[in-house]
């Protein structure tokens, strides 16, 4: 009986294998730089390549004086390459695509982040419990959504402890990163790896926050990335350090730093400053000096070890930004969704611009630096959630 025990694992595998191996194969699109994004249209959902993101931070100021920072992010994966231990899987066995979502709260008072995270098929058995409009702009995953509605962006996000609906809007155009949204990540063997990249830099809006049940009022401040592609990074890659600095001047920065496997930053990294009047300057990797600074280590077992201070000199906009967090543990373990551990949190910004202070916060997302980040695997044949 030990014996068969042992055994049945594998016997299982037999069919898993056959059925995998005579799996279709399946080709998606990968970024071209000819190829345009047009907008309205690439809001919305591409089934044409494997990974899409749609990914809002930002700040809500309250009415009893206290402030948060929120992040909520609908990711949408084809699975048909996905794998378990090592084995490929057929996409349709798993969920394809699949619609995997992130919702954290971050509580400076109380040095404290929430968060939880959903997985949901697109089955039509599963009863839309996940989705994303390739006619429209409305992305979901259970009772967490983001909808165009009358021209503004409507987040809604319900857990147990914390809800959220704000509705966004943006005086500012929507900003095409990189050579007009073909965003260059890498170049090898293989081709090219990136992403298309979109962002709204300068988001306004109001809502109703709930806390333990009581409503808040709140004025929001917020920025939306909106990235999709099908390899988006090299087998040399492991991640990237990401910073969206929102300054009282109105202007807006964006630095996308690609982490390599040596720990350096890859020589495709770039950044986007935007001015007041919603104008852009693009800037490549040569244009950044990047000063890292003080490391914090994660207390939890295969934490990681996080650059949080850092000073970014931007020589061509005769500008330097220094950034430090508004509290050290914004760690987050996503490993029943995306399978990615990373640091997402609140920042403080001081900076000098052409010889005159100003300051700011924002956003900083620290990926690769507890385990690389790969593609989404290993994904359940029914809807999961995790969090409190």
């Amino acid at each position: 009986m030990r014996r068969f025990v042992f055994l049945l694992p594998f016997v299982m595998l037999i069919p898993l294998m056959s059925a995998a191996c005579s799996a279709p194969h399946v080709v998606y699109e990968r970024i071209e730089r000819q190829r345009p994004v047009v907008l309205p249209r690439d809001h919305y959902a591409h089934d044409d390549f494997q990974t899409e993101w749609w990914y809002y931070t930002g700040v809500l100021s309250a009415e009893d004086q206290r402030t948060f920072g929120f992040e909520l992010v609908f990711f949408r994966r084809r699975t048909e390459y996905d794998h378990y231990l090592g084995i490929p899987i057929p996409g349709h066995w798993i969920a394809n695509p699949a619609h995997l979502a992130h919702f954290a709260i971050a509580d400076p008072r109380r040095r404290e982040l929430y968060f939880r995270e959903y997985i949901a098929r697109d089955y039509r058995q599963d009863f839309g419990m996940g989705g994303a409009r390739s006619d429209a702009f409305a992305v979901w995953n259970n009772n967490w959504s983001v909808r165009e509605m009358d021209g503004a962006q409507v987040l809604t996000a319900i857990t147990r402890f914390y809800n959220l609906k704000l509705s966004l809007t943006s005086p500012k155009p929507p900003v095409l990163h990189g050579d007009a949204g073909y965003f260059l990540k890498d170049v090898d063997e293989q081709g090219e790896h990136g992403t298309y990249y979109i962002s709204y830099t300068h988001l306004v809006g109001e809502g109703v926050f709930y806390v333990d049940g009581r409503p808040l009022a709140v004025k929001a401040q917020a920025w939306m990335d909106h990235e999709y592609g099908t390899h988006q990074l090299s087998a040399r890659q492991v991640g990237w350090d990401w910073f969206s600095l929102r300054m009282n001047d109105d202007s807006e920065l964006m630095v996308y730093l690609l982490k390599q496997t040596d720990g350096r930053h890859g020589k495709y990294s770039k950044a986007t400053f935007v001015r007041p009047d919603g104008s852009v300057v693009h800037l490549d990797y040569d244009d950044l000096i990047v000063e890292p600074g003080r490391v914090w280590r994660s207390p939890r077992e295969g934490g990681g070890r996080y650059v949080l201070e850092w000073v970014i000199r931007v020589p061509k906009l005769n500008a330097v930004y220094r950034i430090k967090p508004v509290f050290d543990d914004s760690e987050v373990d996503a490993a029943v969704s995306t399978n990615v551990r990373y640091w997402e949190g609140m920042i403080r910004v001081q900076a000098e611009v052409e010889g005159r202070p100003v300051s700011g916060g924002g956003y900083m997302e620290i990926c690769g630096a507890a385990r690389p980040v790969k593609a989404l695997t290993a994904l359940p044949p029914s809807r999961r959630e995790s969090g409190t």
